[in-house]
């Protein structure tokens, strides 16, 4: 299973660019290492958004999915989302393309 950021919106996580997300500049890559400016803004950003993910629950999505594998009939999930939800919800075959929010360290 591939599961998008849909999955995770009845948490109460907006996916990134859909309605509710609110307004997110872009950050590149170069922006970001080379001014502290940059960097103080996003780790600023990114802390409130990661205490907020501490609380939330997996949803009802998470849970079936966390079923159908202990059930054999899904063989692993691969996810985009950093919310850790998954995990939490007991997949144990799980491919988190994008990282999860609770490994995140300073460059």
């Amino acid at each position: 299973v591939i599961a998008g950021a849909g999955l995770s919106t009845d948490a109460g996580i907006p996916d990134y660019r859909g309605t509710g997300s609110g307004d997110r500049p872009s950050v590149e890559f170069d922006d970001f290492v080379s001014d502290p400016v940059w960097q103080r803004w996003v780790w600023m950003r990114n802390q409130q958004t990661w205490r907020t993910m501490e609380t939330l629950s997996p949803t009802p999505g998470h849970q079936a999915l966390a079923q159908l594998e202990k059930a054999g009939l899904v063989s692993a999930v691969a996810t985009q989302i950093v919310d850790g939800l998954d995990a939490r919800a007991g997949i144990q075959n799980l491919y988190e393309l994008h990282g999860s929010f609770n490994r995140v360290r300073c460059l």
